[in-house]
């Protein structure tokens, strides 16, 4: 009777009896609804979270650690004790593997095992996992349905981004290591995959795009979109979080990202993508709100690979993912040069060239802003005009290259930078006797004749408040290279 109300409501009564010790009665009871710490790991290209009241200790071993029997079984040392180390595949089966080089994000050796040492009912088990991501609260839901709960699963939480994952049952997966239990008994969902289904999935390549918006309603659209059509999907909520992400080891295929975000706007990251050797070949399309030509131009001369408006039809980005992943270029006059698709992905044998323009570049101007649409639009019309440009980020970089070796004819530089702001910069131009040789003008957005004398003071030859004229500053850049100054300290008025 008792066994028989269990079942209906998805319990379960284990007897176990030893000779001349006696009986023990295990009544089990699912979890309907608990809130619990549990520690999330990776394995197998799948997260799963194991109750904290479960896990004795966690720690990294050397392969050599962990010895084997005459019957192959695994073995490893703890606290004096020889505990049976499993793989979580070995007790668990799952549809997708991951190998150790796709995991991002955690500071692992690929020559250390992360073991997780589990506790339940007396007895001990070592469980090996690809990564241990950390401890989190997590609400543990039953799973519920016509089908059988999973032997080694005791229920699954959802997480912040709608992810769900398992929550591994220690006291099933002792018993199944002990072979008291078996895996086989009436879910074939889960059990193990013929050798022909498995060689298909092994052919597969699963491509990962990286989704960049500040707005979480865009990620989560388009992710659902990509979910649905075969991708894997990770997402940023600016460029400063997708950049974390790549520079910790995220694989990726392909990006989409919006332009205006805080921290690092799409241009600014799309900029940083190219420096990348790495990640120079991988394609990069903006989808955005800005329609204007001015922007596509930007985007094309920064190497972008396609251009979005928002809103935009699901089917013309699945389509163009298609074609990019392919190696094409879909943006017209892009820099990005067509990739064949087997380089994509691949560490890219190119490197970052460390030639610097020579003495004889004296038609080169050197723009300094931290805003990359600021230069890319400087740099487009001094480029038309049929000027060499080179450009920095901000006063430290300009003053590494031009300490490197980088000659040029001008110098145009906004003032309130990180690192080294422009005034900065000046002052230490003109300590240098080849640098204060080169004629350098401001061009900011603080126009108080205050700032003006400074910079005066400080050697500057010529001042531009933003924004500018075109016509205006290509004039006076031609004059400033000729030797005329165009800003006089006692011409402005002392406030």
């Amino acid at each position: 009777m008792v066994r028989t109300s269990l079942r209906d409501i998805r319990g379960s009564v284990n007897i176990d009896s030893t000779r001349g010790k006696g009986t023990t009665f295990t009544i089990r009871l699912p979890l309907t609804l608990s809130i619990s710490k549990a520690l999330c790991c990776l394995s197998d290209r799948a997260r799963i979270a194991f109750p904290m009241d479960g896990v004795e200790d966690m720690k990294d071993y050397l392969p050599r650690d962990l010895v084997e029997d005459e019957t192959g079984q695994q073995f490893v040392v703890w606290n004096s004790q020889r505990l049976p180390a499993y793989t979580l595949k070995d007790l668990l089966s799952y549809n997708r593997k991951l190998g150790r080089s796709s995991v991002y994000g955690g500071k692992h050796e690929e020559d250390t095992v992360s073991l997780l040492i589990l506790r339940g009912a007396g007895s001990l088990l070592a469980i090996q996992v690809d990564q241990v991501i950390g401890e989190q609260e997590i609400v543990i839901k039953q799973i519920e349905g016509p089908i059988p709960k999973p032997a080694g699963i005791a229920g699954a939480t959802v997480l912040g981004d709608g992810t769900i994952m398992p929550i591994g049952d220690v006291l099933e997966l002792i018993a199944i290591a002990q072979g008291r239990l078996r895996t086989d008994s009436g879910n074939g969902l889960w059990q193990k995959r013929d050798k022909a289904f498995e060689t298909w999935t092994g052919e597969q390549s699963e491509p990962t795009v990286l989704i960049v918006d500040d707005s979480i309603t865009v990620r989560e659209l388009l992710s659902l979109s990509f979910s649905k059509s075969g991708y894997r999907v990770e997402q940023a909520r600016d460029g400063q979080e997708a950049w974390e992400k790549l520079r910790s080891g995220l694989p990726c295929d392909l990006f989409f990202c919006d332009i205006e975000m805080p921290r690092m706007n799409g241009l600014e990251f799309l900029s940083n993508i190219q420096k990348e050797p790495g990640l120079s070949s991988l394609p990069v399309a903006l989808l955005t709100s800005r329609g204007a030509d001015r922007h596509r131009k930007v985007a094309a001369k920064l190497g972008a690979t396609a251009y979005f408006t928002k809103p935009c039809p699901d089917q013309t980005l699945l389509n163009a993912a298609e074609r990019m992943l392919s190696g094409e270029i879909l943006l017209s006059g892009s820099t990005k040069k067509p990739i064949p698709k087997t380089s994509l992905r691949s560490d890219s044998q190119a490197s970052l060239t460390d030639e610097q323009p020579s003495s004889s570049d004296s038609n080169l101007v050197l723009i300094i802003d931290d805003s990359v649409m600021v230069r890319e639009m400087l740099s487009m019309s001094f480029s038309k005009a049929g000027y060499e440009v080179e450009q920095a980020g901000d006063g430290q970089e300009a003053w590494e290259k031009l300490r490197g070796g980088l000659s040029c004819a001008l110098i145009l530089c906004d003032i309130e930078m990180p690192r080294m702001t422009g005034l900065e910069l000046l002052s230490r131009l003109q300590e240098d006797k080849r640098l204060s040789a080169i004629p350098i003008s401001m061009i900011t957005s603080r126009g108080a004749q205050k700032i003006q004398r400074i910079a005066a003071e400080r050697g500057a030859k010529g001042y531009f408040v933003k924004p500018y004229i075109e016509e205006v500053l290509l004039d006076a850049a031609k004059r400033l290279i000729a030797g005329e100054v165009l800003l006089e300290v006692n011409s402005l008025v002392e406030q």
